[in-house]
């Protein structure tokens, strides 16, 4: 399908001053989401209520582009500066080129819900199709090939490049975590209760996965080769999340 520059997009920029003491507050938007640190030390996030993306400095410099009513999910930079951006209730993804330049990259089915996305060690972009219940892999170009999850709307959420070269995400619905190769080869992990509910996922420094909980009210560790870890958190019913 292909991406596409979008010239009605634009960027606008502000300065923004902190508050509090100790622990500092840049109030940027109305429902702040994804969130990655950029090469100089800039902070970009998704800003999903308010329909944009936003890149922050600690001077407090802000560049927000407007997505026109789009919901910018899980944030992932390539190492060349680019930032994507699912876009959910479009249906599609959204690069934003170290220039500034906006292009959208639809997905097949503008109703999948793309909400997480990773890069993936084979320069491709992988995705996580909540709606849609697939894993799609889609080139810098904006081509794709999508794989259908076993059970048919797992409810993927987030996703992650492993330290084994593989791609890993949450099954939110079935309370699994899955493991797909580069080739499209896919495994599933089911956790002790298929109500747990887990959402974000990252690699950790230990060379393991990490997830959470959100219904099990757990952070959880699961190995390369699938053994799962899961610790419950001291608080009174906490729903960790991202």
């Amino acid at each position: 399908m292909g991406c596409r520059v979008v010239a009605s997009v634009s960027s606008t920029s502000s300065t923004v001053s902190p508050s509090g003491s100790g622990s500092v507050r840049y109030a940027v938007g109305g429902g702040p989401t994804g969130l990655v640190l950029g090469r100089s030390g800039e902070v970009w996030f998704s800003d999903t209520a308010g329909s944009h993306v936003g890149r922050l400095t600690a001077a407090g410099s802000l560049t927000e582009w407007d997505l026109n009513g789009g919901t910018p999910g899980f944030l992932a930079l390539a190492a060349d500066g680019t930032l994507w951006a699912p876009e959910e209730k479009a249906g599609l993804i959204m690069r934003i080129a170290s220039n500034g330049t906006v292009s959208e990259c639809p997905m097949p089915d503008r109703h999948s819900m793309p909400y997480g996305l990773t890069l993936g060690p084979d320069g491709n972009l992988w995705i996580v199709e909540n709606y849609g219940g697939k894993i799609a892999r889609m080139t810098t170009k904006g081509d794709v090939k999508e794989f259908p999850l076993p059970r048919l709307r797992g409810g993927p959420i987030d996703i992650t490049s492993g330290p084994d070269g593989n791609i890993w995400f949450t099954n939110f619905d079935t309370g699994s975590i899955g493991r797909i190769t580069v080739g499209g080869s896919l495994t599933t992990f089911p956790l002790a209760s298929s109500l747990s509910q887990p959402a974000g996922i990252t690699s950790g420094p230990d060379g393991a996965i990490w997830f959470t909980e959100f219904a099990g009210g757990a952070v959880g560790r699961i190995s390369v080769a699938g053994e799962i870890k899961e610790f419950s958190l001291p608080r009174a019913k906490p729903k960790p999340n991202g």
